[in-house]
């Protein structure tokens, strides 16, 4: 029993010399710590941002290809020599506004011509209709000159649009391509002037 007490008393000597040096290293270790077990060395180190309104961009930067809604190869119907280019490349023109003129010197005097013919001819159709009213002349006579008449007539619209066809024009308002001719150039109707897109 004795040797019991005395095992008892032991154990317990070593466990207060224990407790004894432990207690400073349990003090130090509370000081150091901020109550969370996190040991506190000084203030915490921050950084801050301040926020403003501002609209954000939402773009997506992607390569792709672009495809015109309308797009056409300007050709001329007729061969001759590019005298005007009235468009630059890369500019917006409406339907109508004339692009290229072709030389059409010959059309010009051609149409002057059949307007001289013209002329004389309705000066002899208003004459005979005078006379044939007065019964001066047979209606077939006086038919022959008003149908030569129309004839004249005819001829003059032709040049007229022979003329016309000297003249590119946009076929829709859009932008211009780039040229593939300059003046001087000789054009046929294979001749690809330029393009014209939406």
């Amino acid at each position: 029993m004795k040797k019991n007490i005395k095992t008892i008393l032991i154990i317990a000597a070593v466990i207060i010399v224990l407790i004894l040096l432990a207690i400073p290293k349990l003090k130090s270790s509370e000081d150091s710590t901020n109550g969370s077990g996190v040991k506190s060395a000084g203030p915490l180190p921050v950084s801050a941002h301040i926020t403003k309104y501002e609209v954000l961009d939402n773009r997506v930067l992607t390569t792709g290809t672009v495809l015109a809604n309308e797009e056409v190869d300007l050709k001329s119907e007729v061969n001759g020599k590019v005298t005007k280019i009235l468009f630059h490349e890369g500019s917006y023109v409406n339907a109508g506004d004339l692009l290229v003129k072709i030389n059409d010197a010959d059309l010009q005097a051609q149409l002057q011509s059949a307007k001289s013919r013209l002329e004389l001819q309705k000066d002899t159709e208003y004459r005979q209709k005078q006379l044939l009213e007065k019964e001066a002349i047979s209606q077939e006579d006086y038919d022959m000159t008003a149908n030569q008449l129309q004839v004249n007539q005819a001829e003059v619209e032709l040049i007229k649009a022979q003329i016309d066809k000297t003249e590119i024009r946009a076929p829709f308002s859009g932008i211009v391509g780039l040229k593939n001719v300059s003046e001087g150039s000789f054009v046929n109707n294979s001749t690809i002037i330029e393009a014209c897109r939406i």
